[in-house]
C-alpha cells in the first residue's frame, strides 16, 4: 500500500512539474515568437501570477474548512481547464496567445499547493522521493522541448503542456487519498487567534523567501534570455534546464535523511545562501560553460527549498492549518512572479540582461539574511 501511494503520488508529480517545464521554462520563448516583447511577456505573465497569489489563500482556506473533501475534484479541474487553454492556442487562428498562455499557467500556479497538501492526505506517501520524480520529470522533458522547438516550432511547449495537464489529473483521481484528520478538540478551540499572530516567525520567513523568489524568477522566466546573451539557443536552454533538475534529484531522494541529521529549518537556511551563489555565478559567466557551472547550485537551492519547504510548514503550522500554510509559499512564488515578470521585462529592455542577473544577485542577498536571521527551529508557535 505504502509503495503504491508513494508510485502513484510520483507520477503525479512527474506529470505537474513536466507542465510546469512547459509553460514557466518556455513561456518565454513561445510569447517571443508569438509577436510579444520582454516587457509584454512580463505583463502577461505578471497578471496571471497576481491574480493566482490573491486567489490560493482563499482557496486553501476552503480546502481547510470542508476539511479537505473537495481537494482532489479541485486539482482535477484545475488540470483540465489549464489543457483546455492549451488546446485553444493549437486550434484557433491567431489566437490571443498572451490572453489563453496566461490563464493557463495562472491556474497551473493555483494548483500547486493543493498538489503539494495531497501528499499528507495518505501518510504512507514519501514526499520526498515524489517530488525528486517530479523533478526527473522536468529534467527529461526539458531539453526535449527545448530540440522540438528548434526543429519544429515554439507550440511545441504547449503541446507538452497538453498531454502533462491531463496526466496530472488522471494520477490525481488514482491517489489513494486516505482523508482529512482533524485537530483535537482543545487544539481547535486554542487556535482562534489570527494566523498571522500565531506564526509571526514563519511570515517573517515568508518575506526572505519572497525575495529569494524574485530573484529565482528573474533567472528562471528570462533564462531563455540569458542564454541567447551568453551564445547559447533554444537547444542550450534546454540542456541547462535538464541539468538543474537533475542536479535537484539527489537532495530529494534522500532528504529523509538529512532531517535525521537537522530539522528543516537548517535546511531552508542553506537554501538561501545557494540562491545567492547560483544568481552571482550567472552574472559572473561570461558563456555556457559558466552558465551550466550556475546549475550545480540547483542541488541545495531550488530543489531543496522545493521539499524542505514542505516540512518545514508541516513543523511549524498545526494540521489544521496545513493547507494554507503551503499555500502561502506558493502564494509568496506567485508573488514573486508578479513581481520578477514586470521588473524582469523592464530591466531587459531599458537596461540589460546583465543588469537583470546583477539584481537577482542582490534581491537573493537580501532574502537569505532575512532568512537566516528570522528562521527559528521547526515548532508550531
Amino acid at each position: 500500500m505504502k509503495n503504491r501511494a508513494t508510485l502513484i503520488y510520483s507520477l503525479l508529480q512527474a506529470c505537474f512539474w513536466s507542465a510546469w517545464a512547459a509553460m514557466f521554462g518556455y513561456a518565454s520563448a513561445y510569447l517571443l515568437a508569438a509577436g510579444l516583447s520582454s516587457f509584454r511577456i512580463g505583463i502577461v505573465m505578471g497578471i496571471c501570477s497576481l491574480a493566482s497569489a490573491l486567489v490560493q489563500p482563499l482557496l486553501a482556506g476552503l480546502m481547510d474548512r470542508t476539511q479537505h473533501r473537495y481537494l482532489k475534484p479541485c486539482i482535477i479541474l484545475l488540470c483540465l481547464a489549464s489543457a483546455g487553454l492549451c488546446i485553444a492556442l493549437l486550434v484557433i487562428p491567431q489566437p490571443p496567445a498572451g490572453m489563453l498562455f496566461g490563464l493557463s499557467a495562472g491556474l497551473l500556479q493555483l494548483a500547486a499547493p493543493l498538489v503539494n497538501s495531497l501528499a499528507a492526505e495518505n501518510a504512507d506517501t514519501d514526499f520526498g522521493i515524489a517530488r525528486g520524480v517530479g523533478s526527473l520529470g522536468y529534467a527529461v522533458i526539458f531539453p526535449i522541448i527545448g530540440w522540438l522547438s528548434a526543429w519544429w516550432k515554439p507550440d511545441a511547449a504547449v503541446l507538452s503542456a497538453v498531454l502533462t495537464f491531463i496526466g496530472t489529473a488522471v494520477f490525481v483521481h488514482l491517489f489513494p487519498a486516505a482523508g482529512f484528520v482533524p485537530a483535537e478538540p482543545e487544539k481547535q478551540t486554542a487556535e482562534h487567534t489570527p494566523f498571522l499572530t500565531r506564526y509571526r516567525s514563519f511570515m517573517l520567513v515568508l518575506g526572505g523567501v519572497l525575495f529569494l523568489y524574485i530573484s529565482h524568477v528573474f533567472l528562471g522566466n528570462y533564462g531563455y534570455q540569458i542564454v541567447l546573451s551568453k551564445g547559447g539557443d533554444s537547444a542550450a536552454y534546454g540542456t541547462g534546464g535538464s541539468i538543474a533538475a537533475l542536479f535537484e534529484l539527489p537532495v530529494m531522494f534522500f532528504f529523509a535523511r538529512f532531517l535525521q541529521k537537522r530539522p528543516a529549518s537548517f535546511w531552508v537556511r542553506i537554501c538561501g545562501f545557494s540562491f545567492f551563489l547560483k544568481a552571482l555565478i550567472i552574472t559572473l559567466a561570461s558563456s555556457m560553460t559558466g552558465y551550466y557551472a550556475a546549475m550545480v547550485m540547483q542541488l541545495t537551492g531550488w530543489g531543496m527549498i522545493q521539499v524542505a519547504s514542505v516540512y518545514y510548514v508541516n513543523e511549524v503550522i498545526a494540521p489544521a492549518d496545513a493547507v494554507r500554510g503551503q499555500s502561502l509559499f506558493t502564494s509568496a512564488l506567485a508573488l514573486a512572479t508578479v513581481i520578477g515578470s514586470f521588473a524582469g521585462g523592464w530591466l531587459i529592455d531599458a537596461l540589460s540582461v546583465q543588469a537583470l542577473s546583477v539584481t537577482a544577485a542582490l534581491l537573493a542577498a537580501l532574502g537569505a539574511l532575512i532568512v537566516f536571521l528570522c528562521m527559528k527551529p521547526g515548532h508550531r508557535a
